[in-house]
């Protein structure tokens, strides 16, 4: 259940989600470039934590 964490990620995908939906393009997207690495970023961090807090008991 500790591996639910990752839910908590939600909302820093929406910022990229709504750039590329919304029809942007070139230029525009490279800041979607840094918002998908934040979000990586926070599932990754939010999985670890998970993963060991599950192991742990």
């Amino acid at each position: 259940w500790w591996a639910a964490l990752v839910l908590l990620a939600l909302p820093a995908a929406v910022p990229p989600v709504r750039r590329v939906l919304g029809g942007q393009k070139g230029r525009e997207l490279v800041l979607g470039l840094g918002e998908t690495g934040r979000l990586q970023l926070v599932f990754g961090s939010l999985f670890t934590v998970g993963l060991a807090l599950g192991a742990l008991g």
